[in-house]
Formats: C-alpha cells, structure tokens, sequence
C-alpha cells in the first residue's frame, strides 16, 4: 500500500534508505543516536546516545500577556503523528466551556492536511487557526507565544521504534510545557518531571492534561523555568559538544 498515492511513507525512499543505512553502520567505527531504542537494529559497536542539540539561551523569566493558555501542534500532519487524535480533541473541546481558555495554532505540512482543514471547518466556537506550512520567521514567532506544545507521534504506530520526534527537544529548549507520548527516550524526562507523557494515548488523556494546566495556570511560568534550565544543561551546544569530543576522543 505504500506505492499509493495516499500512503504517508514514501516506498521507494525507504527501501533506499534501508540498504543505505545498514551499510553505513556495518563500516562504522561507533554511533551517536537519538534514543536507546535503535539499539536493538545495530550491529555491536560503541555508541552515544545524544537526544536533545540545539542552541539555547539561557532561560529568561517569562510574563503573560493574557489569560488564556497558547497551544501549539508542529510538524508533519498526518495520522502517525497524531494529527487524528489532536483533531478529535479540539472537537471535544468545543462542546465545553474551557474552550474559551485555549488558543491553538497548527504548523506544518503533510498527507492529511485536507483532512484537517475540512474537520476544522466543522468545529465551532474554538479559537483555532491552521497555518500551513510556514517560514522559519513565522515559526518561531509562533513558538514563542506559546505555552504549551503538543506532539502525539503514535506510541505503538509504525515507525514508533525507528523515528524520535526531535522537536519536543526544540520546544523543551524554548521553555515550553510539552505533552508527548512514550516514543524515543521521552519517558525518562517525565520521570524528571520535564514534560508530560499522554498515556493511554487518547483524546480523553490528552483533555485531561490539558485541563490540569489550565487549572494550575498561575504556576505555569515557573514550570516553563524549570524546563529551561532542564535544557540548557542537559541539551545545549556546549554541554552536548563536551560529550561529542570525549566520544570522538576515545572511539
């Protein structure tokens, strides 16, 4: 089904890919992966597990501009990245009154961007807006109003094992509070009280947290200051650059 013009995996990219990639970690001397679970699908070698690389300032206290809560869904929009769930979600929303407490923005391009502009028009009575694909600069202004950051890449979908979704580490560097599911190695940053894992991955959970941050709202900055600080000790450049040499050092 992949050769359809509907699939959302590219057939022929990924039978390349796969040939390439096992030859290129048969030759190499060590890997440096993004989550402990590609560890299963390597031959034996040396090995450093980097989840999070980015530049990061150093985390600034933030102030709000208004009482509502700023949700933001990135990324690719298709069903193995949750965008179903999350639609379901804003439907559920619109029935009640905590609607009127969230603002959500959608970015991104894929497969199932017709699905969610025709579900969108549908729902009423949200305060809901689906950008497109969108410029870095438009990106990051997004980014930057926003309070809480959902990625809901499917925990036991297809590529569960073999893909990590690297912009929860995007948004753990801005400071913002993230709702994730239990894919790569996120699960031990909610054990750290970093981010907050949607299990059982449904709508009724994800409504759930949510709603928790709405009532804890007056909390929320200092929650987002403490995921900074996470951040930029764990995944700035610097501190990831010192782990990178030592690996390459001693490989």
């Amino acid at each position: 089904k992949d050769i359809s013009k509907d699939s959302e995996d590219r057939f022929f990219q990924q039978i390349i890919f796969s040939v390439c990639m096992i030859w290129i970690a048969k030759m190499a001397n060590g890997y440096i992966i993004p989550t402990e679970r590609f560890f299963e699908f390597l031959p034996k070698n040396r090995f450093l597990v980097v989840t999070g690389c980015l530049n990061i300032n150093p985390p600034q206290k933030q102030r709000r501009h208004n009482n509502k809560i700023n949700i933001l869904f990135s990324g690719k929009i298709e069903f193995e990245h949750g965008i179903d769930i999350f639609v379901e979600a804003i439907r559920k929303l619109s029935k009640v009154p905590e609607k009127k407490q969230f603002t959500i923005n959608i970015t991104g391009g894929g497969t199932k961007k017709e699905y969610l502009n025709n579900n969108l028009a549908k729902i009423k009575g949200v305060d809901v807006k689906y950008h497109g694909f969108v410029s870095n600069t438009s990106y990051q202004e997004i980014l930057t109003n926003t309070d809480v950051c959902v990625a809901l890449q499917k925990e036991k979908g297809r590529h569960s094992k073999f893909k990590t979704p690297s912009k929860v580490y995007e948004y753990l560097g801005f400071s913002k509070i993230v709702i994730a599911t239990d894919v790569g190695d996120l699960a031990k940053l909610e054990q750290n009280g970093i981010l907050k894992i949607c299990k059982p991955q449904n709508v009724t959970t994800l409504l759930k947290l949510l709603y928790t941050i709405e009532k804890d709202k007056k909390n929320l900055h200092s929650q987002q200051q403490l995921v900074g600080d996470y951040a930029y000790h764990n995944f700035h450049f610097p501190v990831v650059g010192k782990r990178l040499k030592f690996f390459f050092d001693t490989i």
